[in-house]
């Protein structure tokens, strides 16, 4: 069994109890943002801070900081991926060399993490990115969800139409 499996738990029971904590103590964190309204995504942040030691701090911190950053590799690896893979070596060239396909990972891996820089830059909260996410997400799976309704139709058509023709 991998340890990533063994930890996922742990993680995420870890998290839940932080949560648990910033809404008993709730009066105690101090969850105004500049304005003077209550920013919701600061509890978290501001439960780890008031209720872990400096030692644990770190430990935690680093902890989080590493789950970020191979879920930003795995992202970016499955992005390139899909790209390369699918697109460039599909359709605009089938006969590349392999310089030019790690020359276009290279490239590719830029321009994602550019757009996803730009795309940051412009998000006002973690609300609007979930958004934009499952309205893309909807949108795609709904495409590809149509697409295999009608397929499916399509083929049952066929069916009835063999049927019907060997009958009469």
């Amino acid at each position: 069994m991998q340890p990533s499996v063994i930890l996922m738990p742990i993680r995420y029971l870890m998290i839940a109890g932080f949560a648990a904590l910033a809404l008993i103590y709730y009066e105690k964190l101090d969850l105004l943002n500049s304005a003077g309204n209550i920013d919701f995504e600061l509890i978290l942040p501001t439960a780890i801070k008031e209720f872990v030691p400096v030692g644990l701090l770190g430990l935690l911190l680093a902890g989080l900081i590493a789950a970020f950053m191979s879920t930003f590799a795995g992202t970016l690896n499955a992005a390139q991926a899909y790209l390369v893979n699918d697109i460039y070596l599909k359709y605009t060239r089938p006969d590349a060399t392999a310089k030019q396909l790690r020359n276009m990972n290279y490239i590719t891996g830029i321009v994602v993490v550019v757009i996803s820089i730009i795309l940051g830059l412009f998000a006002k909260d973690v609300n609007s990115v979930l958004q934009v996410a499952l309205i893309l997400h909807v949108f795609l799976i709904g495409d590809i969800m149509i697409s295999l309704k009608i397929k499916r139709f399509l083929i049952l058509r066929k069916r009835r139409f063999r049927r019907q023709k060997e009958l009469s």
